[in-house]
């Protein structure tokens, strides 16, 4: 069995197979007269496409030349072991063949029985040659798991085929929030005003209220326009537009569904509640089924995107931690790479160690190292530099 993730391509494909499937179930349960011959061709179509996915997934080339049976063959070749149900297959191969270029009516009855062994031949050679499981196969899966955003569009996809429209909206929101809205997030420029909020720097190391415009940022504006939880987003356009293009988002795609689902709020802390913004007109309006299938995928694929470019972009290793020997107490941090800066403060009592992010020669001329400390009294944060002559290369 195949333990690779599907690729995106064969993901499309298996779901037009599921549901070109579904649509020839529905048409062959039809009683007017004609609609045998439609589910018939859908159902041998749903077959053909699921073979072609199949050798896409396990690397067997083909062509458009390559007729059914054969498909079938080059799947049993590769896996080694025939494949369940080839019977009933070539049946239906042989009665689409008969309607398609003789024009027979297809047997109703024989297309109704031919619905289970077809669907099953789906699940069985999925389960067991492809690693997926036919049902649920969704574009989601490409999608890092651990992921929040991704929690929320399983969510969303769950209700969207339960029939909750009004959660999969919500759903879909909480991802478009996570990914782009937190951005955007005034609660830490709120907390600000009281002394209790990370400033500057300290925003994009939370990854919150970095891009939010500079004068929604004032008491004033608070005061006067935050109404409610979700006010405290105060997006910037043009930001958000440079993040799209970045991110290579379809802007319409974002725009339509950011408009087509309520607002939502949660401020990061741990088990913090979500917010909602139940618009009526979104809710519980005769367009919400037409919305949430249109939200749903449209979400989705921005995600794709997102997770797209992150994969193209390289960066250096966050984790790796290095650390330099303090050469005496109370070193002191200086605000340049030169001595002759001011000195933001001086290491703590005791601290003979020091974490350094990099190396540089100064403004003059000495070598320096980068620290970051945390300074007692008053409790406060330090960013600085240590002159090369305040550490030692000696083991403590």
């Amino acid at each position: 069995m195949s333990q690779r993730i599907p690729s995106e391509s064969v993901i499309r494909k298996i779901r037009v197979a599921r549901y070109l499937f579904n649509l020839a179930e529905s048409h062959i349960n039809d009683s007017s007269e004609l609609s045998v011959f439609a589910g018939a061709h859908l159902l041998q179509d749903a077959a053909e496409l699921f073979l072609v996915a199949a050798l896409e997934h396990l690397d067997v080339p083909i062509n458009v030349q390559t007729k059914f049976e054969t498909l079938i063959d080059l799947i049993e070749t590769k896996v080694g072991t025939p494949l369940p149900y080839r019977g009933h297959m070539n049946r239906l191969n042989r009665i689409r063949i008969d309607s398609k270029h003789h024009g027979g009516e297809p047997p109703k009855d024989e297309c109704k029985r031919l619905l289970v062994p077809v669907k099953a031949f789906f699940e069985d050679v999925s389960a067991s040659h492809l690693g997926i499981n036919f049902t649920t196969l969704s574009l989601v899966d490409l999608l890092q798991e651990s992921l929040e955003t991704t929690k929320h569009l399983k969510a969303a996809e769950a209700a969207l085929e339960r029939g909750d429209y009004e959660e999969c909206l919500i759903e879909c929101r909480k991802t478009i929030f996570l990914e782009f809205e937190v951005a955007f997030d005034l609660g830490p420029h709120l907390e600000n005003r009281t002394g209790k909020g990370l400033a500057g720097i300290g925003l994009h190391l939370i990854g919150r209220g970095y891009a939010v415009p500079f004068y929604t940022r004032q008491k004033e504006f608070i005061d006067k326009e935050v109404k409610n939880p979700t006010d405290l987003i105060q997006i910037d356009h043009d930001y958000m537009e440079r993040n799209l293009l970045t991110n290579g988002v379809d802007r319409h795609a974002f725009w339509n569904a950011h408009r087509l689902t309520p607002a939502v709020y949660n401020d990061g802390s741990a088990n913090s509640p979500w917010f909602i913004r139940r618009e009526f007109a979104l809710v519980q309006g005769e367009s919400i089924k037409a919305n949430a299938e249109y939200v749903f995928p449209a979400t989705v694929e921005m995600m794709l995107a997102v997770h797209r470019s992150r994969e193209k972009t390289k960066s250096k290793n966050f984790s790796a931690s290095f650390a330099i020997n303090l050469a005496h107490d109370e070193v002191p941090i200086y605000e340049k790479a030169d001595k002759t800066s001011k000195v933001m403060g001086h290491t703590p009592k005791g601290m003979n160690r020091i974490k350094t992010d990099f190396s540089v020669d100064g403004l003059d001329g000495d070598t320096y190292f980068s620290v970051s400390a945390v300074i007692e009294d008053p409790r406060q944060w330090l960013f600085g530099y240590v002159n090369n002559s305040d550490i030692t290369w000696d083991e403590i």
